[in-house]
């Protein structure tokens, strides 16, 4: 092919093609493209006229790359990487200022951004945040749609287009209820535990797989809380429907005297790693290695 065929195609074009192969829905493309469906669809019409091939099956609820799309979307995505490298080299916008979209897991968001907050914007006042909560793999289709920048999550998360940056192990420990025959313990034997006693959050929580994957035989017959909220959790435990595995940073004072106690797991004691995620080559990969960087300096401060 000529080269000069392709001086029409424009860094937004680029995007767009990659955008439209990583959602798989060209209204939701459209969307985080910020156009309107008919102008995207013009985008792609336009690449794929331009290169001569057929990138796209489509159908009315979605579309799938083709085999030659695929190499094509491939090769766009490693133009639009090495161009955000340049932007970042050639510092135009100092890291962890301006907008910055921040998700959080249920189980980390509650407890991480008190400790975090105040201190972060007075380190970086020109940071403006916003954020939101949601799973783990409803944050991760976030990011892959670009409306979310980075996000804390319990690591690790299997997916090819995420960076993993860890942060810190956080103990996993025994939540009970004050009155529980084992609440004046200080350490439990995972083997000690009775799956009907043990309370796991429903499907789709990295907390419940945490807990199923640590306790293993001991949570075969675990009871599901059907709730979003560690909170509610918390509240079943204090009243006696059962125990459940809890992280560190959701432990306070104020818990003895609402009820709850918590035990430390004998060795070897189960944890996990939290760490943050983002989009490779989404133009935010310095803002959250920034911010890693941030968070480890400051962790003996923050209670890390």
């Amino acid at each position: 092919m000529n080269i000069n065929r392709l001086d029409g195609l424009t860094i937004r074009d680029l995007r767009a093609l990659v955008l439209l192969a990583d959602i798989g829905n060209f209204h939701r493309a459209a969307s985080a493209c910020a156009v309107s469906q008919p102008a995207f669809s013009s985008i792609i019409k336009k690449v794929e006229h331009t290169l001569d091939s057929k990138l796209f099956e489509r159908n009315s609820r979605s579309c799938r790359t083709t085999s030659e799309g695929r190499v094509v979307v491939e090769k766009a995505r490693g133009v639009l990487v090495a161009l955000g490298k340049l932007n970042t080299q050639s510092e135009l916008r100092p890291p962890l200022t301006g907008n910055f979209r921040v998700g959080f897991i249920p189980t980390i968001g509650p407890y991480l951004i008190p400790k975090l907050l105040r201190p972060l914007l007075r380190a970086y006042p020109q940071l403006e945040l916003a954020f939101s909560e949601a799973r783990t793999d409803a944050l991760t289709q976030m990011l892959v749609d670009r409306s979310l920048d980075a996000a804390f999550v319990a690591l690790p998360v299997p997916h090819a287009r995420i960076k993993e940056t860890p942060l810190f192990q956080e103990e996993l420990l025994l939540g009970l209820s004050t009155e529980h025959r084992l609440a004046q313990r200080k350490r439990v034997a995972i083997s000690e535990l009775k799956e009907d006693e043990l309370l796991v959050m429903e499907q789709g929580h990295c907390l419940r797989k945490q807990t199923l994957e640590s306790c293993g035989s001991s949570a075969r017959e675990a009871k599901t809380v059907h709730s979003t909220s560690l909170e509610t959790l918390l509240y079943m435990v204090a009243s006696g429907v059962g125990y459940a595995v809890v992280p560190h940073m959701a432990v306070s004072e104020k818990r003895s005297r609402d009820g709850v106690a918590f035990l430390h797991f004998k060795n070897p004691a189960p944890s996990r790693t939290i760490g943050l995620i983002c989009l490779r080559g989404g133009g935010s990969e310095h803002d959250v290695e920034a911010l890693a960087a941030w968070i480890n300096a400051s962790s003996e401060k923050l209670g890390f």
